[in-house]
């Protein structure tokens, strides 16, 4: 059962914890994520390997991750937003979106990337529930397109590998992209009165 929801106005609230991309690149050679595994020197110390023991997840480190990888992909940083990824995380999309599936961790960083980069791109997280025992979780989510004025609104799945960085994500629309159409959202659906984002920070730039 999922037992982990978040308050609407958390949108993109860390706590205060270490960034989890700067903390990984002290164990990248070992894939290892620094919440949720122990590492334990091997005679190669020097070159930085690590033997890994994967320990359980908790709902509290997943939506931690989860809001972490967001910010990440805001900063428009390739390297940031690839650690919080499997080296082969896959990223899937709707039939017809961004020429099929992002395939590997740098893939993803990239694409995300020249999102912020092409398009003004800010995400906030709007929801998340977290089942840990299964290493599952789901979100909502609010993509803002700063330089064209849209606003995109959808589902993720999230599947995290035993060592606790995302192994999948599986992306679901409210609506499919409608090129005449400013804001792609459920029809009928009280966005305001339940307290979702309607504009992205206006101290970030596009």
């Amino acid at each position: 059962m999922y037992r982990q929801a978040i308050a609407l106005d958390r949108v993109g609230a860390p706590k205060a914890i270490s960034h989890p991309a700067k903390t990984f690149r002290r164990f990248r050679d070992a894939a290892q994520c620094p919440f949720h595994g122990s590492a334990q020197p091997v005679p190669n110390e020097s070159k930085g390997e690590r033997v890994v023991t994967a320990t359980p997840l908790t709902s509290d480190a997943m939506e931690q991750w989860i809001r972490d990888y967001f910010d990440a992909c805001n900063s428009g940083d390739i390297e940031r937003i690839a650690a919080f990824f499997e080296a082969d995380g896959v990223h899937y999309f709707p039939p017809g979106m961004y020429e099929g599936p992002f395939k590997d961790a740098h893939t993803i960083g990239r694409k995300w990337s020249e999102a912020v980069e092409r398009l003004g791109s800010y995400w906030t997280v709007d929801q998340v529930i977290c089942d840990p025992e299964t290493r599952r979780a789901v979100i909502e989510w609010t993509h803002f397109k700063r330089k064209s004025g849209v606003i995109l609104r959808g589902d993720e799945w999230y599947i995290f590998s035993p060592e606790g960085r995302i192994k999948e994500i599986r992306a679901y629309y409210a609506s499919p992209q409608d090129g005449e159409l400013q804001t792609l959202e459920l029809g009928g659906f009280d966005y305001v009165g339940r307290g979702y984002p309607l504009a992205a920070p206006v101290d970030q730039p596009a």
